[in-house]
């Protein structure tokens, strides 16, 4: 890796994997918030896999949308719409969003979701922060499970993310 002037940087890295993982890799991704210039050996990379058995939603609470790049003042008015399609409430206490650099919102304000039940959350500055360009948002149980996962691509000022079924 050098450091091209102005600031530019150049990578050349690979991931090297088993031909059966191929159709497992849901996407691959180099964190933005790596510093080569204070850790120049090599950057981190990030691959997250499909893998049978985990991955689920198991108490039916996924991200429903997603708005990453709201008209006004982003640190306070990216939100993110929390559904629970389960049968049983779900405390919220402990959950959590957290995006590829790390950074997380706490679900603890929402309470409890009811079966059917869904509630908004907006940033008020916490610290995550939504990239307009691109991302990846994991929704986090309070023991620390993943339980879903959005990648999003570039999103216009007022555009909803709405993650597939």
């Amino acid at each position: 890796m050098t450091a091209d002037p102005p600031g530019e940087l150049t990578s050349i890295d690979h991931i090297l994997q088993p031909p059966e993982l191929k159709a497992k890799v849901e996407f691959a991704d180099f964190p933005h918030h790596h510093d080569p210039l204070l850790h120049p050996d090599h950057f981190p990379v990030v691959v997250r896999l499909r893998l049978p058995g985990g991955g689920g939603v198991p108490s039916g609470v996924r991200i429903a949308s997603l708005l990453p790049n709201p008209p006004g003042n982003e640190n306070q008015h990216e939100a993110a719409e929390i559904k629970n399609s389960g049968t049983r409430p779900v405390n919220l206490s402990g959950w959590k969003l957290r995006d590829l650099a790390d950074k997380m919102w706490s679900l603890a304000d929402l309470g409890t979701l009811t079966p059917n039940g869904h509630e908004t959350i907006t940033r008020s500055g916490q610290p995550m922060a939504m990239n307009n360009g691109r991302d990846t948002i994991d929704l986090i149980d309070s023991d620390g499970r993943v339980v879903h996962t959005v990648t999003y691509g570039a999103a216009e000022e007022g555009e909803t993310v709405i993650p597939p079924p």
